[in-house]
């Protein structure tokens, strides 16, 4: 139950910040936030991730709603699971599914996705996110870590990690 719980707050809260971004007059963006590790601004992609299909939007719209309907597909019947194996993946499809409904939801009402967060750091620092999309990414990191620690290695693989 808290899987969906976090999901759907990582849904709530992205719609929440981008309608805050896009209420604000274009005299107070952009600004620093976060004592100068974030620059709150406001930025509409047409396309997908890095702008990739942003001359094609009804297609980005599509290939989103497709990628999350697999994302669907694949972590609704491990969140109604109750055990507790697989936790992370639990967790990181929790964040993966809300980080994209989010996204999902702009390109079919706005025709395109509001990023609001840049960082300044130099091989992203041109790039907006938004909080969907680090959910995304955490997400990701996440399943693939439970992914890798829910499997024990196998006998052959001890013996040779010994021998090291």
């Amino acid at each position: 139950m808290i899987h969906f719980i976090l999901g759907a707050g990582v849904f709530l809260a992205d719609l929440a910040a981008k309608a805050y971004v896009e209420e604000q007059p274009e005299d107070r963006l952009p600004r620093k936030i976060l004592r100068g590790r974030a620059t709150l601004c406001r930025s509409h992609n047409k396309g997908m991730m890095l702008n990739f299909l942003e001359d094609k939007p009804e297609t980005a719209a599509r290939a989103s709603t497709a990628a999350g309907v697999l994302a669907l597909l694949h972590f609704l019947p491990l969140l109604f699971r109750r055990k507790r194996k697989q936790s992370l993946e639990k967790l990181g499809g929790a964040l993966i599914l809300g980080g994209a409904a989010s996204n999902i939801s702009d390109h079919w009402r706005r025709g395109y996705v509001v990023d609001y967060l840049k960082f300044p750091w130099k091989p992203i620092e041109n790039v907006a996110f938004n909080l969907g999309d680090l959910a995304i990414f955490t997400g990701c990191l996440l399943t693939i870590l439970g992914h890798t620690e829910d499997k024990p290695l196998k006998r052959t693989e001890l013996t040779e990690q010994g021998a090291e």
